[in-house]
């Protein structure tokens, strides 16, 4: 973040990106991922067509811009708010992450961030918002490990994922 002064959309995107690829890493094949194949978060089983294990950075960072960051409108949103709602659409899928906006605005939670959705935003305290996401977002892994208890394994890195995505949100308060 550039300090003392407002970030551009693009700025924002890519300040949101780079903490999704700390996170999501590069190449793996783990047979208990239900993506299967994956690629700096990019998984075979979203993107069948792509040849995962050659994927470019550039190319992610492409895909997620159009498949993600556009979706969940986050040039439209708060940089904190549009950080931990793209972060949650790269895991949890674009329709989770704005049904669990949705949910902490107190609105009929249809999965897709429209102009009625941004309105409410407004009427909201930003680090609140985030606070509550990233609490529904937790309690969202929890309910997934309930289902499936072989997905245990994965807990530990989700919530430290929470933790670190809540605090680069913040950082980002202006």
């Amino acid at each position: 973040m550039m300090t003392g002064m407002k970030n551009t959309p693009q700025q924002t995107f890519a300040i949101c990106l780079d903490q999704v690829l700390m996170h999501e890493g590069g190449y793996t094949n783990d047979p208990n991922d239900p993506g299967g194949e994956t690629n700096f978060g990019i998984c075979k089983r979203q993107y069948p067509h792509l040849d995962i294990a050659r994927l470019t950075e550039d190319q992610a960072a492409s895909i997620y811009e159009r498949d993600y960051w556009r979706k969940i409108r986050g040039d439209e949103l708060p940089p904190p708010l549009a950080m931990v709602v793209f972060d949650a659409a790269v895991n949890q899928g674009v329709p989770k992450a704005s049904k669990m906006l949705q949910e902490c605005l107190g609105i009929e939670a249809d999965g897709v961030i429209g102009p009625g959705t941004l309105k409410v935003i407004e009427k909201h305290k930003v680090d609140a918002l985030v606070r509550d996401f990233m609490a529904r977002r937790a309690s969202h892994y929890a309910s997934i490990v309930t289902k499936n208890p072989a997905s245990s394994k994965f807990l530990f890195g989700w919530y430290r994922r929470c933790f670190a995505v809540h605090q680069a949100a913040m950082d980002l308060l202006e």
